[in-house]
């Protein structure tokens, strides 16, 4: 008799891991995901701001022009030294450094949801005390997921205007004007009209690919706090149902079609979904452990 409980009590157990495993594995997905919408988000955000700061390198030729115009500006000879040679040099790369900077900024942020999503490769083997690793990851889920609303409203904040393109663009202008072939001249400035046009309408669909991307990744991101918070009363069932509805989501939102404020207003309701939640509220104010 005794030999059968131990039996039974091993079969039961056995399920019970099995079903743990199972649930770890659905739990490590939904962290997957986010990560990956989130980096491809952050990757927007990152070519918006190197567009704006970019800055178009100057020819041989158009250094001389302005290292030449320089000279003609200065007051006396006295001004002529070391520093203006620094000076000169430092314009050429100044644009390099600011963009590699911005860079490497960005990929701290994306090291932090790499970070995150590593947290859940301990639940492989999908152990009976998993669900306290997962409790751990909680609060920088729900930190990580607002950092992304908050990054959504700042760039619906700032104009982030292709500034290399914008110069290229005012050179063409500006050689358009000294034409002296009137015919040529208009041809000229229509072109550069258009691609004007074409250049704000790339400014404007960059902004909302990225403020989209933002809130696929913040949606995927809630939902993995849910997940979280709810690790011990789900079925595998219900973990795969929740992944489902959120994989119609991101597609439903990455069919191209989006408006900006629609997404804006989506963001903002989960924003308030997090912040209005008492128990999501007291893990936003506090330190990450």
């Amino acid at each position: 008799m005794k030999h059968f409980q131990k039996l039974l009590l091993g079969l039961a157990m056995l399920t019970l891991l099995g079903c743990n495993k199972q649930k770890a594995e659905a739990l490590k997905i939904a962290a997957e995901n986010f990560r990956g919408d989130t980096i491809e988000s952050i990757d927007l955000m990152n070519a918006l701001f190197q567009e704006t700061i970019s800055i178009t390198a100057l020819t041989e030729e158009q250094e001389i022009n302005q290292i030449t115009t320089d000279l003609q500006g200065l007051s006396n000879s006295a001004s002529i030294n070391a520093s203006i040679l620094n000076e000169w040099t430092a314009d050429s790369k100044i644009g390099l450094k600011a963009q590699g900077r911005l860079a490497d900024e960005f990929q701290k942020i994306k090291n932090q949801y790499y970070t995150f999503e590593d947290m859940f490769n301990s639940l492989e083997e999908g152990s009976y005390f998993a669900k306290d690793a997962v409790k751990r990851s909680e609060e920088i889920s729900i930190k990580l997921t607002m950092q992304l609303v908050n990054y959504a409203q700042l760039i619906d904040e700032l104009d982030f205007p292709f500034n290399g393109k914008r110069a290229d663009l005012i050179l063409q202008m500006q050689a358009a004007k000294k034409e002296t072939n009137a015919e040529l001249q208009a041809e000229l400035f229509k072109l550069a009209a258009t691609n004007f046009i074409v250049l704000r309408k790339s400014e404007e669909q960059a902004k909302k690919q990225a403020i989209t991307s933002l809130l696929k990744a913040a949606h995927r991101g809630q939902q993995v706090s849910e997940l979280i918070r709810n690790y011990d009363k789900m079925s595998i069932q219900d973990l795969l149902v929740t992944i489902k509805e959120g994989l119609n989501y991101v597609n439903t939102v990455s069919g191209g079609s989006q408006d900006v404020t629609d997404a804006l207003s989506k963001l903002d309701h989960i924003e308030t979904t997090i912040t209005s939640d008492p128990y999501w509220n007291v893990l936003l104010n506090q330190p990450v452990n």
